[in-house]
């Protein structure tokens, strides 16, 4: 897909390791092919496989009736009407993807925000060039405990979301499947 892969000397320049603790991540830098598209960098773990990629949280919706939200589309419409209203919060955080989850996590605390366990996740999706965000990677979330699924909208503007999407797809196969098909996925 004329992408380059190279690691970076000072993981710590990106995300500063906790003090008394070091980093056990190698850096890799990942340029798509274009010459217009932005750089992104990743953090893929040596022993578990995680990605890390950096998109601003747009949205969290019910898929719910009562809230006109019954597909993915009614969603999708819903949030190009905030959008057009300019009524989005944008939130940037750090999702990691790995074998076992999705997390989000806050970019300057580290703290756990969201995990998703893969067997929850029902959809994962892109949306491109339909509103002013033109990268936006979409997951729909259930857990046991919850009647109605959550459906999260992130832009993506670092990394395009085709590539988050792969990555996730990826590692939904390897899940349910038993593959390890998610290492090629990531070259």
């Amino acid at each position: 897909k004329g992408r380059m892969i190279a690691t970076h000397p000072d993981p710590s320049h990106f995300f500063p390791a906790e003090q008394g603790k070091t980093l056990s991540t190698q850096w890799v830098r990942i340029i798509p092919g274009s010459v217009t598209a932005r750089e992104a960098w990743f953090a893929i773990s040596l022993t578990a496989c995680t990605c890390g990629f950096l998109p601003q949280h747009l949205a969290t919706f019910i898929m719910d009736k009562s809230e006109s939200i019954i597909t993915v589309d009614d969603a999708i419409r819903k949030l190009m009407l905030l959008s057009s209203k300019e009524k989005i919060w944008t939130q940037e955080m750090l999702l990691q993807v790995n074998n076992k989850s999705i997390r989000l996590l806050d970019c300057e605390s580290q703290e756990e925000l969201e995990d998703f366990p893969l067997p929850t996740v029902q959809h994962c999706q892109t949306v491109l060039n339909q509103m002013r965000y033109s990268s936006i990677l979409l997951l729909v979330c259930q857990d046991s405990e919850q009647h109605k699924p959550d459906i999260h909208f992130f832009n993506c503007d670092e990394v395009e979301a085709e590539m988050v999407h792969e990555d996730i797809e990826s590692a939904l196969a390897d899940h349910k499947h038993g593959k390890k098909i998610r290492p090629q996925t990531l070259k």
